[in-house]
């Protein structure tokens, strides 16, 4: 588990090398990354979420690329964030913003 103290923010940034990989794996279903309300903020071109991101229903949730592009609803690659519909679901927040600093972003397939 990684949480903040109070209503802090959490930034975790996960690196793979020659880009291949996960970035950020939250493995279990008891993994979890959370903040009371604060900002969460994951910086990975790949995430695996099977725990939960929760900063509650006041907190909010930034996804950030370190340059790859986004896909929603579709699968990860060496080259592209995929998120399905069941790691969108394991987040819990006011806002959650996904933000691709230099590639595109795409709704595959999700229910956003």
């Amino acid at each position: 588990k990684i949480s903040s103290i109070g209503s802090g923010g959490v930034t975790v940034t996960g690196t793979t090398s020659s880009q291949s990989g996960i970035g950020i794996t939250l493995y279990y279903l008891t993994d979890q990354i959370a903040s009371n309300g604060g900002l969460i903020t994951l910086n990975a071109n790949s995430l695996s979420v099977v725990g939960t991101v929760n900063a509650t229903n006041s907190g909010n949730v930034l996804i950030q690329t370190l340059g790859a592009a986004v896909d929603l609803g579709g699968a990860g690659s060496t080259s592209n964030l995929g998120l399905n519909n069941t790691e969108i679901n394991q987040i819990t927040a006011s806002v959650l913003t996904i933000n691709s600093n230099s590639g595109t972003i795409v709704n595959t397939a999700a229910r956003v």
